[in-house]
C-alpha cells in the first residue's frame, strides 16, 4: 500500500512538472509570434500622442491668437475652432469633437500623418453610447486594437 501511494505521489509530481513545462513553452511560443505595435507618448507629446501643450501656438483659424494647442511636429494637426486646445492625428482632425462612427484607413493615415496606425480619443464620449469603427488595413497589414483606458463595457442598466 505504501509503495502504491509513493508511486502515485511521484506520478502526480511528474505530471505537474510536465504540464508546467508545456505551459511555459506554449506561452513562450505564443508570445513570440504576437508583436504589438509600439505606440508611445514620447518626449515630443506631453498631453497625448498628438498634442504637446494645450496652448501657446498660433491658431490656424485666427492669425492674431497664440492660444491654440501646439501639435507634435510629426503627424499632429490642429483641431481648429472646434477644439482649439487639442491636436489630432493628421487625417482625423475633422473628428476632433467626436471620434465616433469613423473609418481608419491606414493608407489615408499614412499619406497624411506618416503613421500606419491611428488613435481614437474622443473627449465628449459619455455613456451610454454606441460607436462603430471601420478599420481598413493596407495589403499585408493586420488590424490591431489596443485599448488603453476602458472603464467598463456592457449594457447600461439605467442607473448611474
Amino acid at each position: 500500500m505504501a509503495i502504491v501511494e509513493a508511486v502515485s505521489e511521484m506520478s502526480t509530481t511528474r505530471l505537474c512538472a510536465w504540464f508546467g513545462a508545456v505551459l511555459f513553452v506554449a506561452t513562450t511560443l505564443v508570445h513570440s509570434q504576437v508583436t504589438w505595435t509600439p505606440i508611445y507618448v514620447g518626449s515630443y507629446s506631453q498631453v497625448d500622442l498628438w498634442t504637446q501643450t494645450t496652448n501657446g501656438c498660433a491658431c490656424s483659424f485666427n492669425s492674431s491668437s497664440n492660444e491654440c494647442a501646439c501639435c507634435v511636429p510629426s503627424g499632429g494637426c490642429s483641431c481648429g475652432a472646434a477644439s482649439p486646445d487639442r491636436c489630432a492625428q493628421c487625417g482625423l482632425e475633422q473628428y476632433c469633437a467626436n471620434m465616433c462612427n469613423i473609418t481608419l484607413d491606414s493608407r489615408q493615415l499614412f499619406s497624411k500623418s506618416d503613421r500606419g496606425f491611428g488613435q481614437i480619443k474622443s473627449p465628449s464620449l459619455e455613456g451610454p453610447s454606441r460607436c462603430t469603427y471601420r478599420f481598413v488595413p493596407d495589403t499585408g497589414q493586420r488590424v490591431e486594437l489596443q485599448i488603453y483606458r476602458l472603464i467598463s463595457i456592457g449594457r447600461h442598466n439605467g442607473t448611474a
